[in-house]
């Protein structure tokens, strides 16, 4: 039996989403207006300012309240590096993302190490930007998939010393500790321990698969496998 009192429902409708304002950096007219006009087709992204470089950049007011900023990677004038600290310092909770045609790794690993959230070409469409530039204003990093891998390659290479990346190719050819001992002059102990602060390092089992994420990594170079 239903009780006499009414029932209640919320019908209110859900809050929107946060607006994100955006502040495109770029020093192509084109592309800046092009860019401009393609975000403010998105529902929680407001372009709220453009400059077409660091240094016009270093004038403007009120960058405290942007969220994002989608920063072009070469620009004349003052280097990307230089326009992430100007950032940091004018709207330190904001986020960087860097937008280019040219995907240069050790470019873009230089604005990340900098400071900037991530990286998306000039040449994705528009879901891909927008969804980039929500992406790094929740906090997380964003970068292509294929850029990931090689940043990934790159810093597991750079974790490992030259001696140990000698050892790993005298590894990855199939030889013994004993063969590259003889090799590069060294005891087999010390081989050994090499050999075991690779298969540390490299998160593996065992030297076989040391030699094979070296190869399939590119870890080492081609000639040397």
């Amino acid at each position: 039996m239903l009780s006499g009192h009414s029932s209640r429902f919320n019908l209110s409708p859900e809050p929107a989403r946060q607006r994100i304002r955006v502040m495109i950096v770029d020093d192509h007219p084109a592309i800046l207006l092009g860019l401009s006009n393609m975000l403010s087709e998105e529902e929680n992204l407001e372009v709220a300012g453009t400059a077409r470089n660091g240094l016009e950049l270093q004038r403007l007011d009120s960058l405290a309240e942007i969220n994002v900023f989608l920063l072009d990677l070469r620009m004349p004038g003052m280097s990307s590096a230089e326009c992430i600290r100007l950032v940091q310092q004018k709207a330190p909770s904001a986020h960087i993302l860097l937008i280019s045609s040219f995907e240069v790794e050790e470019e873009i690993v230089q604005a990340l190490e900098a400071g900037a959230s991530g990286f998306v070409s000039k040449n994705a469409d528009q879901e891909e930007i927008s969804t980039a530039i929500r992406k790094v204003h929740s906090g997380a990093q964003r970068l292509p998939a294929a850029l990931a891998r090689r940043i990934a390659q790159r810093n597991q290479r750079d974790a490992l010393s030259p001696r140990e990346l000698e050892v790993l190719s005298g590894v990855s050819k199939g030889l013994t500790s004993r063969e590259i001992a003889k090799l590069m002059g060294l005891s087999e102990y010390t081989v050994r321990n090499h050999v075991n602060s690779v298969i540390s390092k490299l998160q593996v089992r065992d030297r076989t698969e040391a030699a094979v994420v070296a190869i399939k990594k590119g870890l080492v170079p081609p000639e040397e496998r």
